[in-house]
């Protein structure tokens, strides 16, 4: 199979007001696959083009975010489907106020799918300044995902009959910052329903909607800087699990993690990065085992005048054998290189 992904997009911020600034902006992105077989070529493509105006306004108590998107999606395939075609749109408002070391944030969003239907979703969070560089905060949420083109009709690997994801999301964190380093916890407790995972049976694989699961854990962040060396770290400890059965998430580790340590001088940036997981189980009977790995990435930054940067990337630098699907191979040790610029 050759996949062929392309993308584009423009935007203008334009301030129409002190109290007004509005930003519009519209793009395109195209996943084409040819395969071959033994019956011949196969062709599938989806294109999706997305149109959005969102609108800043400072008013008397905190800011309000208004926002409309329409996002057009078709797909092109040799076989014949039912749906070639949906269209989105949705209307999102945020609502942020600060008063003292007090804040709050409101959002609401409508997402009406000619596929799928209208789906209302929500978030509420409220953070309070302890003080001494303390904080802590909490919220709550829904939220709506839609199965991607590929999920519903990709050849040989999806499922027209999946549905919608549903959310809650229940948060609590406290976070403490200094100008040279922060550090935060966050705990999380997320109830999905029709959670949309892939599963590969006697016959074929495809996506399957699990009817109900739940992601619970806690999170730990660390971030600092000291002259030109930087440190950024994180860990998750979680329980992700099918409600009905107790068993692990497909392809979802208890715990994984990550750190990253880079060093700049004079326009030469070095960095390293060990990204950990542990085991994890392919389907949702948690037969088909998949070992933890840690990986042993390297990079290299270096600023030309101009605006210009040479950059380089050494992945899986010590070519680590690992699976992320079940007997499917992952990289080995990969370089990328190539040239930046910004204007």
């Amino acid at each position: 199979t050759i996949t062929t992904l392309t993308s584009y997009s423009v935007a203008s911020r334009n301030r129409l007001a002190s109290f007004w600034t509005s930003r519009l902006e519209a793009g395109e992105g195209d996943d084409d696959s040819v395969s071959e077989s033994g019956f011949g070529p196969s062709r599938f493509k989806t294109r999706q083009h997305q149109y959005g105006w969102q609108n800043d306004f400072a008013i008397p108590h905190g800011n309000l975010s208004l926002a409309l998107e329409r996002r057009e999606e078709r797909v092109g395939t040799d076989a014949g489907f039912a749906v070639t075609a949906r269209n989105t749109n949705s209307v999102t408002g945020v609502w942020q106020w600060r008063d003292g070391p007090q804040a709050l944030q409101a959002n609401l969003r409508r997402d009406d799918s000619s596929q799928f239907g209208a789906k209302t979703t929500g978030a509420l969070a409220y953070g309070y300044a302890i003080g001494d560089g303390w904080r802590a905060s909490a919220s709550y949420g829904t939220a709506f995902k839609v199965p991607t083109f590929n999920d519903l009709y990709y050849p040989g690997f999806s499922n027209p009959g999946l549905q919608p994801e549903t959310a809650r999301n229940l948060e609590a964190a406290l976070r403490y910052a200094r100008s040279d380093f922060s550090v935060g916890i966050v705990a999380y407790h997320n109830r999905v329903r029709d959670l949309i995972v892939f599963e590969c049976g006697a016959a074929a694989c495809a996506p399957q909607n699990i009817e109900n699961a739940t992601l619970k854990g806690v999170t730990i962040e660390f971030q600092g800087a000291w002259g030109g060396l930087s440190v950024r770290a994180s860990a998750d400890l979680q329980s992700p699990e099918d409600d009905a059965t107790g068993n692990l998430l497909p392809r979802r580790a208890r715990r994984h993690g990550s750190i990253a340590i880079g060093q700049s001088w004079q326009g030469l940036r070095l960095g390293a990065e060990v990204v950990a997981s542990s085991k994890r189980f392919d389907d949702p009977a948690s037969t088909t085992h998949m070992g933890g790995y840690a990986l042993v990435n390297l990079t290299a930054d270096y600023a030309l005048p101009g605006g210009w940067t040479l950059f380089a990337r050494l992945d899986n630098a010590l070519d680590k054998h690992y699976e992320l699907v079940a007997d499917y191979n992952t990289a080995g040790a990969s370089v990328f290189a190539g040239v930046r610029y910004r204007f």
